[in-house]
């Protein structure tokens, strides 16, 4: 009788056991997801990655720096300006060394940041966005519109050139290399991160 018992009470402890285990091992935090690496693009000098586990080791960062996520507030600076200065923002579409004048959009037109910068969206916000190309009304002007007023006008009134006949001084044609790299080395040396322009291996350093 004695061991009946003793066998019965094995195998409830051996089932509580389980069943603890199993409870257990539902509150185990999950293995961290690993930070993507993205293929920018391929070039003839080797791929082009964005790794996002490198700025952030780098430079301190954590997903919500970038991400801002529009439905946990916590995760939003309390200014935008705390971590995005906007006195000199460089703008690839503008040339190199182009600068987009948040002022004048913040403070005479009453923008604010997350009037363009829409939390949460995916990739970067664009002029066409809300400059659509071959719409003009009164409230917003289209695309070449806005950019024809915005440059040209500030010339004309400083007696700057290229003026408004001189289509060939902005217009310039830029190669695809060229381009891509003022945009990428736009950013890196708006904010005086690395690698620099003429550090070549550590963009294109990975698998040709």
């Amino acid at each position: 009788m004695t061991s009946k018992n003793e066998t019965k009470l094995g195998y409830v402890i051996a089932v509580v056991c389980l069943a603890v285990g199993v409870l257990l091992y539902g509150t185990l935090p999950a293995e961290p997801p690993e930070t993507p690496v993205r293929l920018m693009f391929q070039s003839a000098a080797g791929k082009v990655l964005f790794d996002h586990q490198i700025h952030m080791d780098r430079y301190g960062l954590s997903c919500s720096d970038c991400h801002h996520a529009d439905d946990d507030d916590s995760a939003l600076p309390v200014s935008c300006s705390d971590c995005h200065k906007v006195e000199a923002e460089y703008v690839p579409a503008l040339g190199a060394g182009g600068k987009f004048n948040h002022d004048a959009h913040s403070m005479d037109f009453g923008f604010d940041c997350a009037d363009c910068h829409h939390m949460g969206d995916e990739g970067a916000s664009h002029c066409g966005d809300c400059h659509q190309p071959g719409v003009d009304d009164e409230s917003m002007p289209g695309r070449t519109q806005a950019f024809h007023s915005q440059c040209i006008g500030c010339h004309e009134d400083m007696g700057l050139t290229p003026g408004a006949g001189d289509c060939a001084g902005c217009h310039i044609p830029r190669k695809r290399a060229e381009a891509f790299h003022d945009q990428c080395m736009g950013c890196h040396e708006n904010f005086g991160a690395g690698p620099a322009m003429d550090d070549c291996a550590t963009c294109h350093g990975y698998g040709k």
